[in-house]
Formats: C-alpha cells, structure tokens, sequence
C-alpha cells in the first residue's frame, strides 16, 4: 500500500490512508457545483468532450479496515500465533 499510513499506540494500531481522495473513495460523496449550475466533467476522447451534470454521486467503497472474515482470520492468526510463542 503506498499511500498507506499507520500509527501505533500501546495495544493500538490505526490504519489508512494519506491521500486527498481517499476518504470519497472509502466513504463515497456527493459532488456538486460551487460555483457554476452544472459541474463539466471532461471526458478523454469523447464526443462531446465534456458532460455537463447537476452532481455527481461516488458510491463508497471501502478499502482500509476489517470485515467480519477479516476479523476471524486475524484473530485466528493472532491466537495460533500466542499458541507457539506465549506458551498457551
């Protein structure tokens, strides 16, 4: 992970990401104009260049944390782990 980041305190450890859009990603958003009606959003290519739209909406997508499965295996892990070198 190359834009990751991550902090450790104690028994806790924080991970994400440094990114500017990294929390729209994750999160999802609604993108609307500031300054003008409609947002043109240029399109590489196309015909018309550009798409005019009154927002735009980006559906979240989740890509730092853990699952419930993800959770399982950590914790299975984790206790395989304390098995072999805490002795129990």
């Amino acid at each position: 992970m190359r834009s990751g980041a991550w902090q450790v305190s104690g028994a806790t450890l924080r991970i994400g990401l440094n990114t500017i859009y990294a929390g729209v990603q994750h999160f999802g958003a609604t993108i609307v104009p500031k300054n003008a009606r409609r947002l043109a959003i240029p399109v590489p290519g196309g015909k018309p260049p550009v798409v005019m739209a009154g927002k735009v909406t980006i559906p979240a997508r989740p890509i730092v944390g853990f699952g419930a499965k993800d959770e399982e295996a950590a914790r299975g892990a984790i206790e395989g782990w304390l098995a072999v070198e805490g002795g129990g």
